[in-house]
């Protein structure tokens, strides 16, 4: 592997672990493990699948990025604009997703909407356990 590809892979695994550090993230982390449970129970189809994995991925990149520029924004006088341009970028895509989530699996549920009903209910729980047990920043 040549030197400027690893130090790439280098510097993209460390801008993961400053991602990592944020509560958000870690929040669409434990998010997409649920997803990923519920596609194991459910067994969706391979362009399902697809679909689901380019929603996580798509959150995950757009908290990663809304990370880059809070990071970029701090020491500005005024980066508010930019900060909530970038804040609803990633509820736009999240929101987005959970709604394409939602049709697809809504789908598959009805012959055993238990796991869907408890993967709803236990999500956000799972967010308020990690906000109050989780490591800070």
């Amino acid at each position: 592997m040549n030197h400027t590809l690893k130090r790439s892979f280098k510097r993209a695994f460390i801008g993961f672990s400053v991602g990592w550090k944020e509560p958000n993230f870690r929040r669409h982390l434990a998010s997409m493990a649920i997803v990923i449970l519920c596609m194991i129970y459910y067994q969706p189809s391979l362009t399902h699948i697809a679909i689901i994995l380019m929603c996580i991925f798509s959150v995950l990149c757009a908290e990663l990025f809304n990370t880059a520029i809070e990071r970029l924004a701090e020491g500005h006088k005024n980066p508010r604009a930019a900060l909530d341009v970038s804040a609803s970028a990633v509820l736009v895509i999240s929101i987005g997703s959970a709604i394409v989530g939602l049709i697809i699996f809504t789908n598959y549920a009805w012959s055993s909407p238990g796991v869907l009903l408890v993967s709803i209910i236990i999500t956000p729980t799972l967010w308020v356990i990690m906000e109050k047990y989780g490591p800070s920043k």
